[in-house]
């Protein structure tokens, strides 16, 4: 079971339980303490003493039994890297970075693909794997759907030198494709109504995942679409049914 890290508030330390230890969790208890750290403006001597003693679990004892004469010497990135020796294997930076080559974005919206790329990127702070602005644009670039990209292309979003403005513009290209796509498919799915069964327009099961996926799902909830043949990409001209 993975260990669970806990704050009742951010003017509080962080509480971490005992169970598995693994990269998110540490970067959670991290970013909770350093969230801690400001609320209660500690200063840099004493950080690693106030949240330390919050961590369970028999690793975690072990180490601080150890190293309690040190711990108000520590520096907080020390403390953090002796973490990272403590608790995680000694590839998990390689793997954490192998891990995120593999994000594709798929039928999945940009806004859920991107976080996940960059909740990964979050993990390797503080590394050299860490990818910068410019690298994590890049890297969501070469992984969005395809239909997405030739979509960005078109509007020219190239051209915007801000990372931020272009995270926002993507996901706002990829909302419009995506409300087109489901208006096709509801206009699509009101002429088949008007159709004999093997003269009814076929529904690429790729677009249908994409609407499936969609923030906007009205369409999907009033009703399946089940008066629309779903078809491979490969056979939409073919005018049968899917076997």
């Amino acid at each position: 079971m993975k260990a669970k890290v806990e704050q009742s508030n951010p003017t509080r330390p962080p509480m971490m339980g005992e169970g598995d230890v693994d990269a998110t969790v540490l970067w959670e208890w991290f970013n909770k303490a350093e969230n801690f750290f400001r609320h209660k403006s500690i200063t840099a001597e004493n950080k690693v003493v106030t949240v330390a003693y919050g961590m369970s679990g028999v690793h975690a004892i072990r180490w601080l039994s150890a190293n309690s004469l040190n711990l108000e010497s520590m520096t907080w990135d020390d403390y953090k890297t002796y973490m990272h020796t403590l608790f995680l294997a000694s590839d998990w930076e390689h793997s954490t970075r192998m891990d995120m080559l593999r994000i594709q974005q798929g039928s999945r919206t940009f806004v859920d693909f991107s976080l996940e790329m960059m909740g990964r990127n979050n993990l390797l702070a503080g590394t050299d794997s860490f990818l910068n602005d410019e690298l994590l644009r890049d890297m969501l670039e070469a992984n969005m759907d395809r239909e997405l990209a030739r979509e960005c292309n078109r509007e020219a979003l190239s051209s915007l030198s801000s990372f931020r403005d272009w995270l926002d513009e993507v996901k706002h290209v990829d909302e419009c494709h995506r409300q087109r796509l489901e208006e096709i498919s509801c206009e699509v799915n009101r002429l088949n109504s008007r159709l004999p069964f093997r003269r009814r327009l076929l529904i690429p099961r790729r677009v249908l995942a994409l609407l499936r996926s969609c923030p906007s799902r009205s369409f999907w909830t009033q009703r399946e679409p089940s008066s629309a043949i779903t078809a491979d990409a490969t056979n939409a001209g073919n005018s049968g049914p899917d076997m």
